[in-house]
């Protein structure tokens, strides 16, 4: 399995110390990143999304109290899980900044608790074996040359019967050729995008961020292949990809066969519950 470089890890750590000097500190380092105001909205809309499906696991029966957040950037989902659902747990990412950056955003979303902040390496997370009950990450797992180890990790550290639960990871279409330099994620060109060039570049422009300049492995030619062979450890699991906003299925065990093919071919976005 290939792991996390060093140089992908000091890049994240650099690149996010200048994202929260920017956000929260007002100092400017790049032109085509969110400011204070922008990255304050989203963060809203994720927090509210956040709150929506953990209210929906709990009426599934999930137990997620305690938790573990991995990849929890400045804590907006541990806030709501602490402040909105209840819960206890641990805030855990590899940049101390953006942890420490949760204070601050506490205070914009007038949330009273704050979650036990931990700065480690994803690889190596310093919770007992069999030891917590829900363990969840969003956007996170595309930082990594495959998800398995991650996976494997928090497999680990949850409690007999715990849940794993991941959001917001991208699965490529089954045809992609790099054939421009796509527009800068985050940019107001970007933003700007109709939903024909949107799909144009998701099928042939090599994307271009921050995040790749400062070394961070930014891994959407992730198949699902690799999502089933990173959650197989697990001996219960629903995949589930979204190639759009009117495609859909289960990956696992397809109710519609047809349309798991679809899905694969055209790619999107994949969630599971592990």
């Amino acid at each position: 399995m290939k792991l996390q470089p060093i140089r992908a890890q000091k890049g994240e750590i650099e690149f996010r110390k200048k994202l929260v000097e920017q956000q929260v500190k007002g100092n400017q380092h790049f032109q085509d990143e969110f400011d204070a105001a922008a990255i304050e909205r989203i963060l809203a809309e994720r927090m509210e999304k956040t709150r929506l499906r953990m209210r929906d696991l709990v009426d599934q029966g999930v137990v997620v109290d305690p938790y573990i957040e991995i990849g929890a950037e400045r804590c907006q989902r541990s806030l709501v899980m602490e402040n909105d659902v209840k819960a206890t747990g641990a805030a855990c990412d590899l940049s101390f900044d953006t942890l420490r950056g949760g204070e601050h955003y506490a205070h914009v979303f007038s949330k009273d608790k704050m979650p036990l902040r931990v700065c480690c390496d994803a690889h190596r997370l310093p919770f007992l074996d069999n030891s917590i009950p829900f363990v969840f990450c969003y956007e996170f797992l595309h930082h990594f040359p495959e998800p398995t180890p991650i996976v494997r990790e928090a497999f680990r550290v949850l409690s007999p019967g715990g849940t794993f639960v991941f959001e917001e990871e991208p699965c490529r279409p089954a045809v992609r050729l790099r054939i421009y330099s796509g527009l800068k994620m985050y940019s107001k060109e970007s933003q700007r995008r109709g939903w024909m060039r949107r799909t144009l570049d998701d099928l042939f422009a090599r994307p271009v961020c921050n995040e790749t300049e400062h070394g961070i492995i930014e891994n959407d030619d992730l198949t699902m292949g690799d999502w089933m062979r990173a959650t197989k450890v697990f001996p219960v699991r629903s995949v589930r990809i979204r190639a759009s906003r009117h495609f859909a299925s289960e990956m696992v065990k397809p109710p519609n066969l047809a349309l798991s093919a679809l899905c694969r071919v055209l790619g999107g976005e994949v969630s599971g519950v592990c």
